[in-house]
């Protein structure tokens, strides 16, 4: 399979000129960048900073602004392997000012990796439970379809389901119920873990990362999750309140199966408020196989979002609304049992394609009390889903469908240390379920309801 991704940043700024800077004469800036002791450095970034703008250093190390205000100016030089500097230009209308900016060798650093899905959000280095976490470029490398595909080289992680649209992880051979599924910490609301034909409604495209939780602090979100967590982060609720919009386009294809994404998301300050807004679309047709096509593995799916949040003092809070819509198809043969006469009524009874809607409204509130209580931060998220399920046969009749209302609760408070305990976390989650079905399948509705009490603490040994 061939397949591109490009992704790229949008940021917006205004830079509106002073009065007294109209009808100025402008002048310029050219310079070198080269290490210290030795020879010019080519590819290095070198930003005017008060104008935003760039430019990238040629072979031999040179760079040039044109058109600059008169005044003091800042320049700021990156390049990998070196220690990033800043300096400071005298910028007149006289002759261009001539600038050389030596930097220092230094090793590379890394931005840190953080893990959320744990008890407290920590660099990737320090969880002890079993974690993995896919970020940054190695996101963009590995970006794929669903959650699964996209985790699969992950260790202990494999993919099972009925096609490319359904594929669910497994978890050290765990999958089904035993897998929670969840965006920023809340379930998903979907019904992928009853079967294989079910998707998963989670389009990983505008995900900031994607954490694999194993072991015991799988707790956290609840007893059914034995076999692990899968929580994407998007942050669809904004912590901070940004200086300016700023977000990301993604654009991706597959030649496998003639397919196209694009999409996007972007954070806007609202006065004390800040906005976050995405929207992706994804097709695709049938799977080429070296065997030939495997027919009816097309996909359509479509995914909104919107979250509003604010900062007061050492308190966040806010909620978003995600609606998600998918049509794929079941490959032919998919639900055959192989028992006799069995075999061709199975074969005519399973769906063609499959309609998924989901609508989910999501709120949550944070409390930071450190140095005040106990307890050093309190979580609370609360959410409502609303999934329909419709399995179309190939006449173009609804077979089956499943209606499926959840909404949850979840409270956590996390402490830092006591005594021997390093840091530890005491919560209550409680959700309420109701199904129904229509269409061919005859069964009751069902109604459940489970809530649960949960304490995980971590003991510091210090070096073994």
């Amino acid at each position: 399979m061939i397949r591109t991704a490009v992704a790229f940043a949008l940021a917006v700024a205004a830079l509106v000129p002073s009065g007294n800077a109209v009808g100025q004469e402008r002048g310029t800036i050219v310079g070198v960048v080269a290490e210290a002791g030795g020879g010019p450095l080519a590819a290095a970034h070198v930003e005017l900073v008060e104008s935003h703008r760039s430019e990238t250093t040629g072979v031999d190390g040179s760079f040039a602004f044109t058109g600059v205000l008169p005044g003091t100016h800042t320049l700021k030089v990156q390049r990998i392997g070196y220690a990033p500097r800043q300096v400071v230009v005298q910028v007149n209308g006289s002759g261009p000012a001539e600038v050389r900016i030596e930097l220092q060798v230094a090793a590379v650093q890394f931005e840190e990796i953080v893990v959320t899905g744990t008890i407290t959000s920590r660099a990737g280095q320090d969880v002890l439970s079993p974690t993995s976490v896919v970020a940054a470029a190695e996101l963009e490398r590995k970006l794929d379809a669903t959650i699964a595909a996209t985790l699969a080289d992950e260790p202990g992680v494999a993919v099972t389901g009925m096609g490319p649209a359904t594929a669910r992880p497994v978890i050290r051979g765990m999958g089904g119920d035993r897998i929670v599924m969840l965006e920023d910490g809340v379930r998903s609301g979907d019904m992928s873990s009853t079967s294989a034909d079910h998707a998963v409604a989670i389009d990983p495209l505008t995900a900031q990362r994607l954490e694999v939780v194993r072991g015991p602090m799988s707790l956290l979100y609840g007893s059914s999750a034995l076999g692990g967590v899968v929580n994407v982060v998007r942050e669809e609720v904004p912590r901070t309140v940004p200086d300016h919009f700023h977000g990301a386009v993604v654009a991706q294809a597959q030649s496998v199966n003639t397919g196209g994404t694009i999409g996007g998301f972007g954070v806007v300050p609202i006065g004390r408020w800040a906005a976050r807004f995405e929207g992706s679309g994804r097709a695709s047709g049938d799977v080429s196989t070296p065997a030939g096509t495997l027919d009816n593995t097309d996909t359509r799916a479509f995914n909104l979002a919107a979250g509003i949040g604010r900062r007061i003092g050492t308190a966040h809070f806010g909620g978003s609304y995600r609606f998600f819509d998918s049509r794929y198809g079941i490959p032919d043969g998919a639900h055959e049992h192989h028992d006799g006469d069995d075999e061709e009524e199975e074969e005519e009874a399973h769906a063609h394609n499959v309609h998924v809607e989901m609508r989910r409204h999501s709120a949550r509130a944070e409390l930071d009390l450190h140095d005040v209580a106990l307890f050093e931060e309190i979580e609370i998220t609360g959410s409502y889903t609303n999934y329909t399920h419709r399995e179309i046969e190939e006449g173009g009749e609804i077979g089956t469908e499943f209606f499926q209302d959840v909404a949850g609760l979840n409270v956590l408070a996390r402490h830092g240390g006591l005594g021997p305990i390093s840091t530890g976390a005491v919560g209550f989650s409680a959700q309420y379920r109701d199904i129904e079905t229509g269409g061919e399948l005859s069964t009751p509705s069902t109604r459940d309801y489970s809530a649960a009490v949960f304490v995980v603490e971590e003991v510091g040994t210090g070096p073994l």
